[in-house]
């Protein structure tokens, strides 16, 4: 029986797209990124180039949508397109250029991932490695040495599936230290070099205030230590680019607290900053002044500034504090 025939075309996408730096980024910077891909011409036509694409903010911003029940919602936000865009752009994944019919997106070395020869074994080093890692930026690996080597690698990413030119054991390709590390070295008091468990170090900076906090009401809110990742310390800064860490402090214990099931399993950084202009502003009264964010221990006692709260020291306060509260 004749296998059915799908209309309308593809795309190809490589499996590298999963180590990229693109698939740690907030949900609808990939959903753009391959609507993008599908909506770019496959070949010269319409006044534009294979590769390239015209549109608006609007309709990217409609990118977003979907159905919950009879209703259409999820449109992204004017900050959302612009960051995503931009971010693809920085990373040299797109140029894009105004035009009198709107926006001319082109995808950058378009030709060499959407050919299917270039994912074949004896170009895996050169294209897969060099042109698709430098298009998404996925973190640089190490290079490949041998043809096993190389075998090897290929096979790891599905792009080979003869098991017969996997070596017996994996090769090592990543280089051992320079020296031992001067704490790890023998005869060396490591204790000397940790400090006591009992010390409390406040925290300094926006940055690193705020991430303490965050694992602190995370973990009050969750019931369960927040773990993080290197993604987590971009999203941070990036929030600190869009609000004070004060308003930031009063969405994020919005976003920790509200009865929300969608929100359900998913209260981490990355999400807090895809939906942080969903999140209520500083003065909307979804926030009660914080009152109720102060009874859960999120914010500090009145009086109190965020910067002097000592959330994170579980030792009773000094008569100092209790002065200063």
């Amino acid at each position: 029986m004749a296998a059915k025939k799908i209309t309308g075309g593809f795309i190809l996408l490589s499996r590298l797209l999963l180590d990229s730096e693109l698939f740690s980024k907030p949900p609808h910077y990939l959903k753009l990124w391959v609507w993008m891909l599908l909506r770019a011409r496959w070949q010269d036509g319409d006044g534009i180039k294979r590769g390239q694409l015209r549109t608006s903010i609007k309709d990217m911003q409609r990118v977003g949508m979907y159905k919950s029940g009879n209703r259409t919602t999820g449109e992204f936000s004017n900050d959302q397109v612009r960051s995503a865009y931009g971010w693809l752009r920085k990373t040299g994944a797109i140029e894009m250029a105004e035009t009198g019919s709107g926006l001319l997106i082109t995808v950058i070395n378009y030709d060499t991932y959407q050919t299917s020869d270039s994912y074949s074994p004896d170009t895996i080093r050169d294209t897969i490695r060099d042109t698709i890692r430098d298009t998404i930026r996925e973190p640089i690996r190490e290079p490949i040495a041998t043809t096993e080597k190389r075998l090897f690698k290929a096979n790891t990413y599905g792009d080979i599936k003869n098991p017969d030119t996997i070596p017996d054991t994996i090769p090592a390709t990543i280089p051992k230290p320079a020296r031992t590390p001067y704490h790890l070295e023998e005869g060396k008091n490591k204790e000397s070099l940790v400090a006591p468990p009992t010390s409390k170090r406040p925290p300094s900076g926006n940055h690193q205030l705020f991430i303490s906090w965050w694992h602190y009401a995370s973990e009050k809110t969750q019931g369960k230590p927040y773990l993080f990742a290197a993604k987590d310390a971009k999203a941070v800064k990036s929030l600190l680019t869009i609000h004070p860490i004060k308003h930031l402090v009063l969405a994020a214990c919005h976003f920790l607290t509200v009865d929300d099931a969608f929100l359900n399993n998913r209260r981490d950084l990355p999400m807090l900053l895809s939906q942080i202009n969903r999140m209520p502003g500083p003065s909307d009264p979804a926030h009660n002044g914080g009152t109720k964010y102060r009874a859960a221990g999120l914010l500090p006692p009145e009086g109190v500034k965020l910067e002097n709260w000592r959330f994170y020291d579980t030792t009773p306060p000094d008569k100092e504090f209790n002065d200063a509260a």
